[in-house]
């Protein structure tokens, strides 16, 4: 059931306050405008009439006050399948995450920790980035974790929509190809910088990788890229296990990653924020997943979501299959320009195809109400294709059936293989 942001506020702003704290908390009125569009939480935007100083009798460190902030309230199961369980534990590895972003963490070396927080801070900051480029990244801020009622309040990013809903937009005479080619080219260097910053994580990250709740989320992957490659697959029975196996022994080796790093862990476009009008602020949100993971993985994952958009966009929205296009190979090349030695090793190579890979079978559970059944086993297909590139190691890898020549004119095809080029996949 909803949860009921209001009464919970008027509950916790008003306990515990002092006489001068009155016009900041209890008596400030508030507007609750509840978000939709997330899958595992309830979450609300708050704006208050007055700075808000004081939450449950606690003063915030902002002594200037909030005027708004986002409330995620995490049940103990995925709020929009309330049959399925969730530990509420999502709650504090978006808590350690975005305190290790604000250096407000301890578990790192102070050289480690201060660097993640200058990249951080410097992607903050417009204009600050090479000589020209005005796109700033924006990783919300901690505001506090109510623990008892399982609610964690973040930094308001303000009105944004995805990056989805940005990129299918066809013919939007807002969108121009220029911004599309800064932002990606930044978004691309930031990842760069930030794999890089978070490489050789402290012991306890790594050792959260082995974790029983890692291996149950791993099981879980592994599990449905058996059942949607049996579902909607044209593969044997026999193959559908080879490499949903394959799925789950690069899950279960992430430590031992020649790019190991720690990230989201769930990068699709749902989690990057554009502003509205023009690419001039990315934001990246939902952390709940940040973990032991590899660079690899991570652009996988980003790489697929954009294949599934691509393959259930109609031929005839030329523009929308073009900013996809642009997205995709800005993003991955200037990744590529920035980490070239990383990308030419064949074992980032493997990692990528079997993230992309496992996210593409796996999406159409994702995308359930939004592809067609013959949609689905086009995704489902073109997952298989890079499970079975991937090979059984980095020397058995075998392009030959994600190649344009072998598949024939089908317009994702020539995308992905133009993406994976950037790579250095020939």
């Amino acid at each position: 059931m909803p949860f009921d942001f209001t009464t919970y506020l008027q509950d916790h702003l008003s306990a515990r306050r002092g006489s001068d704290q009155a016009a900041a908390t209890g008596d400030a009125p508030f507007t609750v405008e509840v978000l939709t569009g997330g899958l595992m939480n309830h979450t609300a935007r708050v704006r208050f009439a007055s700075p808000l100083l004081v939450i449950d009798g606690i003063k915030l460190e902002n002594g200037d006050g909030i005027h708004s902030a986002i409330l995620k309230h995490a049940p103990p199961y995925i709020a929009a399948a309330p049959n399925q369980p969730m530990s509420v534990d999502r709650q504090l590895t978006e808590k350690k995450a975005l305190q290790i972003f604000s250096g407000d963490d301890s578990t790192f070396p102070p050289v480690q920790a201060a660097v993640i927080q200058a990249l951080v801070d410097r992607y903050r900051q417009m204009g600050t980035i090479g000589t020209s480029a005005s796109v700033r990244i924006n990783i919300p801020r901690y505001i506090w974790h109510d623990a008892k009622n399982n609610v964690i309040w973040i930094e308001d990013l303000g009105q944004m929509k995805t990056l989805s809903q940005i990129l299918l937009q066809d013919s939007d005479p807002a969108l121009e190809t220029t911004h599309i080619q800064e932002f990606a080219a930044v978004l691309g260097r930031f990842l760069s910088e930030l794999f890089q910053a978070t490489a050789n994580p402290p012991e306890p990250w790594i050792t959260h990788a082995t974790s029983t709740d890692s291996l149950s989320l791993y099981h879980y992957l592994t599990g449905l890229v058996l059942k949607n490659c049996r579902e909607f697959g044209d593969i044997t029975e026999a193959e559908a296990v080879v490499l949903s196996e394959r799925a789950g022994r690069a899950l279960r080796a992430k430590a031992e990653a020649e790019d190991v790093c720690l990230g989201m862990v769930d990068f699709w476009p749902g989690n990057i924020l554009v502003e509205l009008g023009a690419f001039g602020r990315c934001g990246l949100i939902d952390w709940e997943y940040f973990r032991l993971t590899s660079a690899s993985s991570e652009l996988g994952m980003l790489l697929a979501h954009l294949h599934v958009h691509l393959l259930n966009t109609p031929s005839s929205a030329t523009a929308t299959q073009s900013n996809l296009r642009l997205f995709a190979k800005s993003t991955f090349r200037a990744y590529a320009q920035s980490q070239p030695q990383q990308v030419a090793s064949n074992g980032f190579k493997r990692a990528l195809l079997i993230s992309h890979g496992r996210e593409m079978v796996n999406s159409v559970s994702q995308y359930e109400e939004d592809l067609t059944k013959e949609s689905k086993r086009k995704v489902v297909a073109a997952g298989v294709r890079s499970l079975r590139a991937a090979g059984e190691s980095k020397d058995d890898i075998d392009l030959t059936g994600l190649r344009p020549l072998y598949l024939g004119e089908d317009t994702d095809v020539h995308v992905i293989w133009e993406t994976l080029g950037v790579f250095g996949f020939a």
